[in-house]
């Protein structure tokens, strides 16, 4: 690996004609406040006392192309903070009608051009020294490094902290950007306001400049091969920002490709792994990666090995691995964009099935992942989709060890692979099912403490009983009727049980948290008469604002609403009646043949 000495300060680094670029395969800027913070502080400590602040190392690649071009290798995050920070200076220095610092002393000059100059390259100081991640280039290009307004008095595009003007997309990949850019200018705008004239304020503003420009050190390290560099990259970390699995994949796939393929290939491959990453949102890219491998090896993947077992399959690919796998990963994303309800899949049966099991599991996602990528006929997906919702809900509602359900999906889709026809199929969906907890092992299942769990359970029955499906991304609260804080607790206590016993006895409090005490309310109606006694409950306080539980639509609630008083033997009796319902809901017959049938709650007679 061939190293030279590199510039030792910003200073030294934007001399002559050199341009700073960050490359391709780098991550997104991604300083959080408290790192923008510890920055500015740094920064304010050595313009205070005037002392040098080690900054830690740099290193860059100097292009094969063009000696003058800098890419940088490991930096990135404080070389695009501090070149945000340069522009916030500029920025205050063009605002001053005069312009000039120490005025009529040999030290005299313009200070918004000492500013800009170190932004942009000579002579015309048109083109920027500095070009950013691409996924934030644009506003970097536009609302960051131009003048406040150019030579016609246009105003630049303002960099808003809620990203207005944006795409979805834009706003996604500037969001640590516009923070970043927000809070540099408030502190900065808050320090300057200490200073009474405009004479003290130039001193202030060039004080920062020559701190973050000359007293901040950097040792950096200038390599001259493309191999070298991303080595280099896979092994180091950006100022605490330790790289993940998706960022060191990134990094040796598109290294690959660009080894062996044309730029135009380079180019596209990067654009589908924006594609493949955005598909899934903010959701974490490196589980995805991980139940994608559990799919494709019997081998335990943790997620320290996740990176090690794409290299030994992509070398094991041959020539264009890198490009092969990232098309693998780009389908795979897309299933699993159905999974997460993130993306619409064509079947609403299985639609609905992958939203019920996203408010309570994640784990699950290894075994549907690895079906929809064998491409079964949409009858036998439906069949194991509802064989992995009963064993999911069961293994989750019985407490059992996540881990050993997550190898049992991972040993059972790869036994699923080899075997997919009807007969197989069938096979598959008995062993799943005939792994899941029992019926007795749940037997307690109403006093189970898990509101998500609850939640599900109540949603489900609901979707049967009102014989349309719920929007499982709705706003539908759990509804205790035996409020937990009464404000009457002598009436509550009277009807349930008192609020303190003795021996050992349930109380209140264990009436109240129990699944028979349990309904559905819309978000609208949850105000002040929850706490009220049961008639207030019911009606509501009849000035048009506070509505009552019979308002609602839900048919768990309606029925609730029939009874004269809520009382400890319609909570005992419901309780059955609700655990009796949803482990027929999640039992082997509704598996095998997606039949939905439970009777209506029916209050035991007085």
């Amino acid at each position: 690996m061939q190293i030279v000495v590199g510039p030792t300060s910003i200073e030294n680094l934007f001399t002559g004609r050199t341009k700073v670029v960050v490359p391709n395969f780098q991550r997104n800027y991604a300083w959080t406040p408290t790192q923008i913070t510890e920055f500015m502080d740094d920064i304010i400590d050595s313009a205070g006392d005037d002392h040098s602040h080690f900054w830690g190392p740099v290193v860059f690649l100097r292009s094969e192309s063009d000696p003058d071009v800098y890419e940088v290798i490991d930096g990135q995050q404080r070389l695009t903070s501090a070149i945000i920070m340069l522009s916030l200076l500029r920025d205050e220095a063009f605002a001053f009608s005069d312009r000039l610092i120490y005025a009529g002393t040999p030290g005299e000059h313009n200070l918004y051009t000492k500013f800009r100059n170190i932004l942009f390259l000579p002579p015309h100081y048109q083109f920027p020294r500095f070009t950013a991640n691409y996924l934030v280039e644009k506003a970097f290009n536009t609302s960051v490094l131009p003048d406040p307004k150019d030579a016609s008095g246009t105003s630049r595009p303002h960099l808003s902290p809620g990203g207005r003007g944006m795409s979805n997309s834009e706003k996604k990949n500037t969001k640590e950007l516009r923070k970043a850019y927000t809070n540099l200018k408030k502190r900065l705008q808050d320090e300057l306001s200490k200073y009474g004239t405009d004479a003290e304020k130039k001193e202030f503003l060039d004080s920062i400049f020559r701190a973050l420009t000359s007293s901040f050190e950097i040792h950096s390290m200038v390599l001259g091969d493309v191999n070298d560099a991303y080595v280099l990259f896979e092994t180091l970390n950006n100022r605490g920002l330790r790289l993940n699995p998706a960022d060191l994949l990134k990094t040796l796939t598109l290294r690959q490709i660009r080894e062996t393929s044309s730029q135009k290939k380079f180019d596209d491959a990067l654009e589908l792994w924006d594609d493949t990453t955005e598909v899934l949102g903010d959701y974490d890219f490196s589980k995805f990666l991980r139940h994608y491998l559990l799919t494709q090896t019997q081998e335990k993947i943790q997620v320290n090995k996740i990176y090690r077992t794409f290299s030994t399959t992509i070398a094991a690919l041959g020539k264009n691995g890198a490009e092969q796998n990232l098309v693998k990963l780009n389908k795979a994303s897309l299933i699993y964009a159905q999974l997460l309800n993130i993306e619409e899949n064509d079947d609403p049966i299985l639609q609905r099935c992958f939203a019920r099991m996203d408010t309570y599991s994640d784990t699950h996602r290894v075994f549907l992942l690895g079906m929809m990528l064998l491409k079964l006929d949409k009858a036998s997906q439906q069949r194991l989709a509802r064989a992995i919702e009963v064993i999911s809900f069961r293994w989750i509602a019985a407490g059992q060890n996540a881990q050993e359900l997550e190898t049992f999906y991972q040993t059972t889709i790869h036994r699923l692979a080899k075997d997919t026809s009807i007969k197989g199929v069938d096979a598959i969906v008995d062993l799943i099912l005939d792994h899941a907890p029992s019926d007795a092992v749940l037997s307690s299942l109403q006093h189970k403490e898990s509101t998500t769990i609850q939640k599900y359970a109540l949603r489900r029955i609901e979707d049967v009983l009102a014989k349309s499906p719920l929007d499982w991304d709705n706003k539908a609260a759990i509804q205790h009727f035996a409020p937990l804080k009464p404000l009457d607790p002598e009436y509550w206590g009277h009807l349930v049980a008192p609020m303190d016993t003795v021996d050992g006895e349930p109380d209140y409090e264990d009436f109240a948290d129990s699944w028979g005490n349990l309904g559905l309310i819309e978000r609208s109606l949850l105000n002040a008469v929850e706490r009220e006694n049961w008639p207030v409950k019911v009606s509501g306080l009849g000035d048009g604002k506070h509505d009552g539980l019979s308002k609602s639509k839900f048919k768990l609630t309606q029925a609730a609403c029939t009874q004269q008083k809520w009382t400890r033997a319609l909570i005992e009796h419901r309780s059955e009646w609700l655990r009796d319902s949803i482990l027929q809901l999640c039992g082997k017959d509704w598996a095998k043949d997606g039949k939905e049938s439970i009777k209506s709650w029916s209050p035991p007679k007085q």
